[in-house]
């Protein structure tokens, strides 16, 4: 049995997935292309795409206009630049 939910990591939309703590699994999981460890999230997560989204059983959510996420991500720049924490970046977009 396994978990997944959206997650942003370093700026990216990945695909956080949390299942039970076995190497079998865990080799299995890290065949998937773009299979990383997070250290900060304690999971294992994959780029947030289509395919991903289908075989983990995540709705696609609609998308914002480019240009909203272009100022969104300049926004979260600007936030990093003040030293923000990741944590009231997170709550602030």
């Amino acid at each position: 049995m396994y978990k997944a939910k959206l997650i942003q990591h370093k700026g990216e939309s990945r695909i956080a997935v949390s299942f039970e703590k076995k190497q079998e699994l865990i080799d299995r999981f890290k065949k998937l292309k773009g299979a990383k460890w997070s250290t900060t999230f304690k999971v294992w997560h994959l780029p947030d795409t289509a395919a991903y989204r289908q075989k983990f059983k995540i709705p696609a959510e609609k998308q914002l206009p480019t240009e909203v996420r272009q100022q969104i991500e300049k926004f979260i720049q600007w936030l990093r630049s003040k030293r923000y924490s990741e944590s009231t970046i997170k709550t602030y977009t």
